[in-house]
C-alpha cells in the first residue's frame, strides 16, 4: 500500500535499474550466477498459527513460465497454503488474498466460521510472503552477467501476483468442479484480485468480494525520491504502515489488545520490502485505476461487494466509494463501524457481522444496510 501519486515520477526516472527482459533473453553472452539460489523456507514462528483448529496445511510447486524462459532454466515458487472444509457443504469455494503485511494464517479465525457456513476456503501466502517461497528476480551485474535473487517481500513483477491468483483458482476449481467459487481480496490483496479480474476474466468465478481494500492508501512513503532512484531492485525499503513502539503496524490494524499483541510478536509479517516490490505496487495501481472507461472492464460484470472500515486507518474511503461509483453496476458496498476496527475486519468485533454479510450477498441474498452507488448517490 504507497502513495501512487508521490512515487509514479520515480517508475519512469528509476527504469535504468530495472532489467531489459527482452533484451537479456536474447542475449547469449550474459549468464546466470545463482549466488542467492536458495529458495528453502524456514518456517517462523506466528501467533495467529493457534488460530487454526481445522484448516489442513498444504504446499504446491508453480513453475514460473516467463523467468523459465528468460533464464534457460525452471525458476518456481513453493506456495503455502491452507485449506478449510465444512462439515456439510453448501456448494461454495471461497479463495482468499491476503494484504500487504499479513500472510494466510491472520485469515484462520475468519475461515472457521466460513467452514461452518458450508464454504470451502482457500488462503494461500503470496509469492515472498508468509510460509510461501521468495520472489524471483534477475539482475544484471557490473560485469554484464545476470545475479539471480531469491527474497522474501521481494517480486519479479505485479503480473507475478495475478498469475499465482489465477493458478490457486484453477486448484480450487479441480478440486472442486462442481462448486461456485468467490475470489476474495483483503486491504492490498485488492489491487492483486481488481487485476486478476480484468487481466483473465475467468469464466470460474461467480463473484468477487473486497474487504477494506488497499485501493486509495492514505500512509506515509518510508523512503524519499531520490533514495528510491538511487536503489537496486534487491534493495529493501520499510513498510508503508507505521511502527508504533515496536507494535510493527499493529494499531494501524485493530485496536483490540489481544489481536495488537498477536501482530507484534508475529514474526511472518512483512515488515520491510524490495525496490522491486514498490515498483510492482505502483504498476499494479497504476494498471487498476488509470482506466479510460472503467464500465466496459470485465470486473464490473461480476457481482462485487465492497466491505469498507469507517475509522479506517490507512485507506481513503472517499477515493474508494468514488472509484466503485465509476462503475456501479453489479456493486455492493457496506461501512463498518465497530470501535476497534481500525482497518482489518477480521481482528474487530465487526467480523461475525461482516462474515453473514458476505454469505448473504454470496448466496444472493440482500445486504442489510448498504451504501446507496450510482445515481442514488448523488
Amino acid at each position: 500500500m504507497i502513495n501512487m501519486k508521490s512515487v509514479a515520477k520515480a517508475v519512469a526516472l528509476a527504469s535504468v535499474v530495472l532489467i531489459n527482459t527482452s533484451a537479456l533473453a536474447q542475449d547469449s553472452s550474459l549468464t546466470i550466477r545463482n549466488d542467492n539460489a536458495n529458495n528453502a523456507y524456514t518456517k517462523q514462528y506466528s501467533p495467529f498459527d493457534i488460530l487454526n483448529f481445522t484448516g489442513e496445511e498444504s504446499r504446491i510447486k508453480l513453475i514460473d513460465p516467463r523467468l523459465t524462459e528468460l533464464s534457460g532454466t525452471e525458476q518456481s515458487y513453493d506456495i503455502a497454503y491452507t485449506k478449510w472444509q465444512p462439515y456439510f457443504s453448501n456448494g461454495q469455494t471461497i479463495v482468499y488474498n491476503h494484504g500487504f503485511q499479513s500472510h494466510k494464517d491472520w485469515f484462520s479465525g475468519t475461515a472457521q466460521y466460513l467452514a461452518i457456513l458450508g464454504y470451502t476456503v482457500y488462503a494461500f501466502d503470496r509469492v515472498g510472503s508468509g510460509e510461501s517461497s521468495g520472489g524471483i528476480s534477475f539482475v544484471e551485474n557490473d560485469q554484464g552477467e545476470l545475479d539471480r535473487y531469491v527474497l522474501e517481500g521481494h517480486v519479479y513483477d505485479w503480473q507475478t501476483w495475478t498469475w499465482t491468483l489465477d493458478e490457486m483458482v484453477k486448484l480450487a476449481e479441480s478440486e472442486h468442479p462442481n462448486n461456485t467459487l468467490t475470489v476474495w481480496g483483503n486491504s492490498f490483496g485488492a489491487q492483486v484480485v481488481t487485476a486478476f479480474m480484468n487481466q483473465y476474466a475467468p469464466q470460474s468465478v461467480d463473484k468477487v468480494v473486497f474487504t477494506t481494500p488497499g485501493l486509495f492508501a492514505n500512509l506515509p512513503l518510508p523512503f524519499t525520491l531520490d533514495e528510491f532512484i538511487a536503489a537496486k531492485p534487491y534493495d529493501y525499503f520499510a513498510s508503508t504502515i507505521p511502527d508504533t513502539d515496536g507494535d510493527q503496524g499493529a494499531a494501524y490494524f485493530t485496536a483490540d489488545p489481544f489481536y495488537q499483541w498477536a501482530i507484534r510478536h508475529d514474526l511472518r509479517s512483512l515488515r520491510e520490502v524490495t525496490q522491486s516490490f514498490y515498483f510492482a505496487i505502483v504498476g499494479i495501481g497504476g494498471y487498476n485505476r488509470d482506466r479510460s472507461d472503467m464500465n466496459s472492464d470485465p470486473l464490473v460484470q461480476y457481482p462485487r461487494f465492497y466491505l469498507l472500515a469507517t475509522n479506517d486507518t490507512m485507506m481513503d474511503n472517499v477515493k474508494t466509494l468514488t472509484y466503485i461509483n465509476k462503475a456501479p453496476a453489479n456493486a455492493t458496498a457496506k461501512f463498518y463501524s465497530a470501535d476497534d476496527n481500525r482497518h482489518f475486519l477480521s481482528f474487530s468485533s465487526d467480523m461475525q457481522e461482516a462474515v453473514m454479510d458476505i454469505h448473504y450477498f454470496i448466496q444472493g441474498e440482500e445486504v442489510v444496510g448498504k451504501e446507496p452507488l450510482g445515481s442514488a448517490s448523488e
